[in-house]
């Protein structure tokens, strides 16, 4: 039997590992580097137990019930047993168990103060014991740890790492753990107790890393076909993991395939890693494979071999030939445009050469392949362009190993058709002759053309090589392109000559009556059409809708607006003719002015508190439109008054403030010579009503302190004051205009506001005086 300090050990080991999880630390129980790992539950497949009792029999319980010890029954007689548990090892095989542990719960216990501990052995198989005929037991676990002042223990464990391990690395599938009291205990009632049959081995265990997949050289996956590589590093990647999520070190192994008593190891690697072409032989045919290996020192399987061929001569550079585009440097051009050439590729002596690599000025680079190793290709090419070109090409071995790039520069001879449409000031919907031309030594028998997005036309060439087709521009940008190529004697057809035929847009001209007005003053704008045939104007003001007009029969039309607001008023306008085609876009503008009148006072100037209520001040209105009639004015959220200009524009008005505003607010407007409004003026002043003087003493929390108040303004009759968001209290004055306020300090020291005004005989309210006051916390 095992002491029950291990017991008390382990059962403080769980309670340690399990708090530091729940407060969401990383628990290390030993002093090794923690590592990924899977754990299991293994329920138990069978379980029987034995009785003295019936010594041939083996016994289940419906219960679920795994007696141990000895029980009475009803008629005296003693039941000595043992009970056996099966377990199912199959997710251990050929895996590293790290630890294991048997966990049951005592279902029913004789007598509590029983302090008996339970032991588990391993047991020789046996498939149905009987009380005569029992398995050896062959290994006890250690433990229990208990449930400590719990009876029956909700939970005991024993620990089952070494036997675990030693089963599952033999590769046992099954194993039986038998749960007895000590030889010495066995037969006292006292002693006797029950467990769940439903116990589990918990188990850690770590997994080999997988097989290695994905296998590939210089990023080709590998195939039964060996992969062709080249001088430049080799690069070897595989798809590497772990079942456990363990992170792995590889052991990379490489071989020629001729002799794999050669093999070299290269660990421990990342991948992907990069083999030194300069170790290897040409010519020569290598293997490679990969495993890879976890923390806890579990090694996986080799993955599958992947082979490659090495090609370590870097081929000669290709010689470039075309007898219908000679190199630049003879000074001739050759063919034209639409004229096919061939152009030939020779390895020049390098017999591994499998293809050339080519590509023209602007266009991406192609593969051909040679007519035999080390052979030649040979290209068609028909321009399509003339002038200089470049064809680059650069021989490649069958492992892809380039050579030297080589440069071929030619000329294409220009042998464009010429386009005249004549002159580029027509305007757009009126029918144009365009000519078209041979280059100069072009035997051309026809063109086909095409207009814009038009399909394409073939027109037949006369007797000196030109034609004539007829197109007529359309777009009011003047991007009307017509296409054209020509057709040569040989049955060839040259590049395409985009030829741009310009045009007049015949945008409407637009003039305005006044290049600047004020605002309210009605406006022209005169719209005179130069696209032929226009038969409506259609024009944008300031951003706001189109608006269409009819074409007038002297070629114009003009509309008038009045502009509300000062700026800057512009107007967008084109003409559309009687085939619906649009003209180009003119525009015109007018600066506007400001109406809004001019308001002066030298009582009662913006801006400053001035004057008292009651006091009448003077206010002058003047209007930087000349001739103005008449102003209107609003003081005060009064009855609108108008008052006729004189002659010099202006107009005064005397008015008085009242007491029951402040600011005051005076509103001005002016009629227009035309009878238009002007803008409004809005003046604001402020009236000069003196705030009250308020004295208040410092103050401890809790404390009633006197305030006294002293008149700002005239004929005070009454203070209003309000305390720390209180409502406002209303207190008389005095005949001499002064007033004391009483308040009570808050119970809490800090500072609160006090606001103050006064108001006159008249109702007049003062300006606020606002503070803070200070309360102390007192001694």
């Amino acid at each position: 039997m095992r002491s029950g300090l291990f017991g008390l050990l382990r059962r403080a080991a769980t309670i340690t590992a399990i708090s530091g999880l729940a407060a969401g630390g990383v628990i290390a129980l030993t002093s090794a580097p923690a590592a990924a790992e899977t754990s299991t539950v293994i329920s138990v497949t069978s379980w029987s137990y034995i009785d003295s009792a019936t010594p041939h029999e083996n016994l289940t319980s419906t219960s679920n019930n795994a007696p141990v010890g000895t029980h009475v029954d009803a008629d005296g007689v003693a039941h000595t047993s043992k009970s056996y548990l099966t377990f199912d090892l199959s997710p251990l095989l050929g895996n590293q168990v790290s630890e294991a542990y048997l966990k049951s719960s005592e279902t029913a216990v004789t007598d509590c103060s029983s302090k008996l501990e339970t032991q588990a052995w391993i047991t020789t198989p046996a498939r149905k014991p009987t009380w005569d005929r029992q398995p050896s037991e062959v290994t006890e676990l250690d433990g229990p740890t208990v449930n400590l002042g719990q009876c029956p223990s909700p939970l005991e464990e024993w620990f089952a790492t070494a036997a675990i391990q030693k089963a599952a690395a033999s590769g046992q599938r099954f194993v039986t753990i038998a749960l007895r009291l000590p030889d010495g205990d066995q037969a006292n009632p006292d002693d006797g107790r029950d467990y769940s049959a439903a116990a589990t081995l918990n188990v850690m265990y770590d997994r080999p890393p997988n097989k290695p997949t994905n296998l590939s050289v210089n990023s080709a996956q590998c195939t039964s076909t060996p992969i062709w590589v080249g001088p430049s590093p080799i690069n070897l990647r595989a798809t590497v993991s772990d079942p456990d999520f363990e992170s792995v070190e590889n052991d990379v192994q490489w071989w020629p395939v001729d002799h794999p008593d050669q093999r070299t190891d290269i660990n421990p690697i990342s991948l992907p890693t990069e083999l030194d072409a300069s170790k290897l032989t040409d010519q020569t045919t290598y293997a490679w494979r990969v495993r890879s290996t976890d923390q806890e020192g579990e090694t996986g399987p080799w993955s599958q071999v992947c082979t490659f061929k090495t090609d370590l001569t870097t081929p000669n550079a290709p010689i470039i030939t075309s007898a219908d585009y000679p190199p630049s440097t003879s000074g001739k051009s050759g063919g034209g445009t639409g004229i096919p050439g061939t152009f030939t590729f020779d390895a020049n002596g390098s017999s591994d050469v499998a293809g050339f690599r080519y590509g023209f000025t602007g266009v991406p680079a192609t593969y051909v392949p040679a007519d035999h190793p080390g052979g030649v290709a040979t290209l068609g090419f028909t321009p399509a362009n003339p002038g200089y070109t470049v064809l680059t090409v650069e021989s490649i071995t069958e492992s892809g190993t380039p050579s030297a790039q080589v440069s071929y520069a030619f000329y294409v001879t220009n042998n464009l058709p010429g386009v005249d449409c004549g002159p580029n000031t027509a305007y757009i919907d009126t029918p144009r002759q365009c000519t078209l031309s041979p280059a100069p030594g072009s035997d051309v028998t026809g063109y086909v053309y095409g207009f814009d997005t038009a399909p394409a036309t073939t027109v037949a060439a006369g007797p000196d090589g030109t034609a004539t087709v007829t197109v007529t521009p359309l777009d009011q940008f003047g991007h009307d392109t017509l296409n054209v190529q020509a057709k040569l004697s040989n049955g060839d057809t040259t590049g395409i000559n985009p030829a741009l035929v310009g045009s007049n847009p015949g945008q409407p001209k637009v003039t305005a009556s006044q290049s600047e007005v004020f605002a309210g003053t009605p406006v022209q704008f005169t719209f005179t059409a130069t696209l032929p045939n226009s038969q409506s104007f259609t024009y944008t003001l300031n951003n706001a809708a189109p608006v269409t007009v009819p074409v007038g029969a002297d070629g114009t039309a003009t509309v008038t607006f009045t502009p509300a607001t000062e700026g800057f008023d512009g107007v967008d306008v084109f003409s559309t003719d009687a085939n619906g085609v649009k003209s180009g876009t003119g525009d015109g503008a007018v600066f506007v002015d400001a109406t809004t009148p001019t308001v002066a006072s030298t009582q009662y100037p913006p801006g400053s508190a001035s004057g008292e209520p009651g006091i009448p001040g003077t206010f002058t209105f003047s209007s930087p439109v000349p001739n103005v009639v008449s102003y209107t004015y609003t003081f005060d959220g009064g009855a609108p008054v108008t008052v006729p200009a004189a002659a010099d524009g202006t107009a005064s008005v005397t008015l008085t403030p009242n007491a029951t505003n402040n600011p005051q607010v005076l509103l001005v407007t002016s009629t227009l010579p035309g009878g238009g409004t002007s803008e409004q003026a809005d003046y604001e002043f402020h009236l000069d009503i003196a705030q009250p003087i308020v004295s208040c003493p410092s103050t401890t929390v809790g404390q009633q302190f006197q305030c006294s108040l002293q008149p700002g303004q005239k004929n005070v009759v009454s203070y209003v004051y309000a305390f720390d968001g209180a409502p406002n209290v209303t207190l008389p004055a005095a005949a001499d205009g002064t007033a004391t306020i009483t308040l009570t300090a808050p119970n809490t020291a800090g500072n609160y506001p006090l606001t103050v005004w006064s108001v006159d005989s008249g109702g007049l309210m003062s300006d606020f005086n606002g503070g803070q006051i200070f309360v102390g916390a007192g001694s």
